[in-house]
């Protein structure tokens, strides 16, 4: 049984969103799987091969190292190279804070990169 409450008890995470994906705008640069994903909702997604930064209003509220996951209708993580086909579709945003190497603040300074 998937009891993606429990789940996200454990781990410290939250659903930030039920929502709908309604644009997804990625093209591949520089080696990476880069541009937005905006929702319904008016939540845009910064993603560069990983979903790196969650903002509302234009602000940041969420971003790596802490994780922002999409799941579908089932609790399934949807990966980039699939959003197309959940377009229109309610889907869930979950977050959750890093663990173990990540939480060490001078090890989060590689994604600093992440965000250009």
């Amino acid at each position: 049984k998937k009891d993606l409450v429990q789940v996200l008890t454990k781990i410290e995470g939250k659903i930030v969103a039920r929502t709908q994906l309604s644009v997804a705008e990625l093209r591949n640069e520089e080696g990476f799987l880069k541009g937005w994903v905006s929702f319904s909702n008016k939540m845009r997604l910064w993603v560069k091969n990983e979903n790196i930064a969650l903002y509302q209003k234009n602000k940041k509220f969420v971003s790596v190292p802490s994780s922002v996951v999409l799941l579908d209708e089932n609790f399934s993580p949807i990966h980039n190279s699939d959003l197309q086909k959940e377009m229109n579709k309610e889907i869930l945003v979950i977050s959750f804070p890093t663990f173990g190497y990540w939480k060490e603040k001078k090890n989060s300074k590689i994604w600093d990169s992440a965000f250009s």
